[in-house]
């Protein structure tokens, strides 16, 4: 059996039309239970993660509280957890921050992760330097679904980040019609072009049949179902700490 993760994004496809219950009862949820599964940003407010990624320290100071209750998150390494005494602490605990790169690279640990301009991009790198042989996409979708950016919009809460006084919300479209996270009017599709050569030794998958990101395969989410039925790999607390093992010894 192939070793294999779930990378969950922010896109609006997660919610595959289900707008009319709470996000917490999404059935992805109870799916992915127990899986190898790696969040971003406020994606470990929904499903208890393997791996938790997040390359923003505002977001991280923001949501410190409930970030400090996971096991093993990996962020981008910045000065500001070295001048902000607080978050120093956190470091090497269950925070572990690595290097970020602008181009893929062979020493992925030394000269860093491709690439902390976008944190699903940063995941897939970290995924792939694990060893995990079919990584699927979700919430990778570069468009939104019905006027829907994420999976959280109607949240109300989720995705608003506030550090000092900075403020910011990229969900959904202003009065002009035009997306409100800068993301989305990216050349996607270039910046995920790098990992065409990792296609030829690992499954990448995205669960989003309208994405407009086509680099990877794409599946339905009913499909996606299918493959959960069969993968019998679970995470365990045993596997988190093997993943810390890993990370102190290629950083050392």
């Amino acid at each position: 059996m192939k070793k294999t993760c779930y990378i969950v994004g922010s896109g609006a496809s997660i919610r595959k039309d289900q707008w009319d219950i709470s996000i917490n009862d999404l059935p992805i949820w109870s799916a992915l239970q127990n899986k190898h599964v790696i969040t971003l940003n406020w994606g470990y407010k929904f499903i208890d993660p393997l791996i938790e990624i997040c390359v923003d320290n505002r977001f991280y100071a923001t949501e410190k509280q409930h970030l400090d209750k996971l096991n093993l998150i990996i962020g981008r390494k910045d000065s500001f957890y070295i001048r902000e005494p607080e978050y120093a602490d956190k470091i090497d605990e269950s925070l572990f921050l690595v290097n970020s790169c602008p181009d893929i690279t062979k020493n992925s640990w030394k000269k860093g992760f491709y690439t902390a301009q976008l944190s699903g991009i940063f995941a897939l790198s970290i995924a792939i330097e694990f060893g995990y042989e079919r990584i699927f996409l979700l919430g990778y979708d570069g468009n939104d679904t019905d006027g829907y950016t994420h999976f959280y919009q109607d949240d109300g809460v989720t995705g608003h980040i506030a550090w000092e006084d900075s403020k910011s919300c990229g969900i959904g479209k202003d009065s002009k019609g035009k997306y409100k996270t800068q993301t989305y009017d990216k050349d996607l599709n270039g910046w995920f072009s790098p990992f065409q050569e990792k296609l030829k030794t690992v499954e990448i998958i995205n669960v989003n049949l309208d994405s407009a990101i086509n680099i990877f395969p794409k599946i339905s989410y009913d499909e996606l179902y299918e493959y959960i039925k069969k993968d019998e790999q679970i995470r365990t607390i045993e596997t988190q700490e093997q993943i810390k093992q890993i990370i102190r010894e290629k950083q050392c």
